[in-house]
């Protein structure tokens, strides 16, 4: 892969809980960090192979590990230029070319 195929930018975000003025914990997602990506769709033969039922977009995107070193499956991802958000339903080395391939879904499974 080359640098200049990575041209989308992702926001990582995880989930905290933060007090509003009432004293009320609520659950709110905030940046942590950013990476550029390639958004790569996952095949429709693979989608039906694997059994996954529902309404999901699945997809892959690819990055260097270094962009974001600490990405976990409880972070989402947001497409800074279409706002989309992503769940990250796993995370897989690329060896051949040192790149991470994170397995996303957008909508429910």
């Amino acid at each position: 892969m080359q640098s200049g195929q990575l041209d989308t930018l992702f926001e990582v975000l995880e989930r905290t809980e933060q007090k509003n003025s009432a004293g009320q914990v609520k659950q709110v997602w905030n940046v942590i960090g950013d990476f550029f990506g390639e958004m790569l769709p996952v095949s429709t033969a693979n989608f039906v192979n694997s059994g996954v039922m529902g309404n999901a977009i699945i997809a892959r995107i690819h990055m260097r590990p270094n962009d974001f070193p600490e990405l976990l499956e409880s972070h989402r991802l947001r497409d800074v230029d279409t706002g989309k958000l992503y769940d990250i339903t796993g995370i897989l080395p690329v060896e051949k070319n040192r790149k991470q391939a994170v397995m996303v879904s957008n909508g429910k499974l």
